[in-house]
């Protein structure tokens, strides 16, 4: 019998074509003008007084709603009779009632705007930025199971050599958060001490792996390691303007011009603009004929870098 009454509530309601009509759980029902339907409730005004308040009704009360163009929509859940409807609480917003085409594309859109949820991988591609920062330079002497550090220019005990980075970072960040870190990079280092002056120039050349998260909505956070390479790192000294030479270190050894260090790195993103931190270490035994278990090697402890990225948001 039920399904009998309802059957005929739908003909009668499909042949009136006067208003939209919401049959309740309970039988009964509606005339009225749709305004809004969404997950949970619909929002209509009486058929006799489309002017008058906008109500609520929930859909867990509702059965199918009938539109005025013969459209229906149904509703399954459980048949429990429920309040009956109110006015809303608040004043509402009078929104046209959408055409069965618009009905149709807000259902569509709806889906993918209830799944859309936070998520930890960037979505950005600033792959290609411009980059500047300082370094510390200094040199590690091991022999014969000692050991001692000095500035990388001029060798003083326990001490660094400033230098200036210029360059491009290149970083494209793929699936999950993994990228390459690489780039293009000159710098250049000076030392002076006691009229003693040191200078040096080398290219650099970084291929790291990194590993990029987003932390809060365009802030991301990043780690990176791998290998460094340095080419021509170009050293003289000047002496009060006397003694001056190149790539050649004590009792006419030369030093190699080609230098391999194991980097390590972290990095803040927000939106553009990245700050590093890190540091080099040599891999690499400088002097081409060191006596056995004599080494050189010249190490980037610290480094502090920002960039700006180029390109445009996906």
């Amino acid at each position: 019998m039920r399904k009998i009454f309802l059957f005929a509530a739908l003909m009668v309601a499909t042949l009136t074509f006067a208003a939209d009509v919401i049959v309740l759980t309970d039988g009964s029902k509606i005339d009225a003008k749709i305004i809004e339907v969404s997950e949970n409730e619909v929002r209509y005004k009486k058929a006799s007084a489309p002017d008058g308040p906008t109500f609520v009704q929930k859909t867990n009360t509702i059965t199918v709603v009938i539109y005025e163009d013969g459209e229906t929509q149904m509703f399954s859940h459980n048949t429990a009779a429920a309040p009956a409807a109110a006015p809303a609480s608040a004043p509402q917003q009078n929104y046209n009632r959408q055409e069965p085409q618009a009905r149709q594309q807000n259902a569509q859109a709806q889906p993918a705007q209830n799944s859309s949820k936070w998520s930890p991988w960037v979505d950005d591609k600033f792959t290609v930025g411009f980059t500047i920062g300082y370094a510390s330079e200094n040199m590690k002497y091991s022999a014969k199971g000692e050991s001692a550090s000095g500035s990388f220019l001029l060798g003083r005990e326990k001490k660094v050599s400033p230098a200036a980075t210029l360059g491009l970072t290149i970083n494209p960040t793929f699936k999950y958060g993994l990228g390459v870190r690489t780039g293009v990079f000159v710098r250049y280092a000076h030392e002076a001490n006691d009229g003693a002056h040191g200078h040096d120039i080398a290219f650099s050349v970084p291929a790291q792996i990194s590993f990029r998260m987003r932390a809060w909505g365009k802030l991301s956070a990043m780690i990176y390691t791998g290998p460094v390479f340095d080419f021509g790192a170009y050293r003289w000294y000047n002496f009060n303007k006397e003694n001056t030479y190149m790539i050649e270190g004590e009792n006419g050894k030369k030093w190699k011009g080609f230098n391999c260090l194991w980097g390590i790195g972290a990095g803040i993103q927000y939106d553009r603009f990245r700050l590093d931190l890190g540091g080099n270490f040599g891999m690499v035994n400088k002097y081409d004929d060191a006596p056995d278990g004599y080494s050189l090697k010249w190490n980037q402890p610290f480094y502090i870098t920002a960039t700006i990225f180029f390109g445009k948001k996906q």
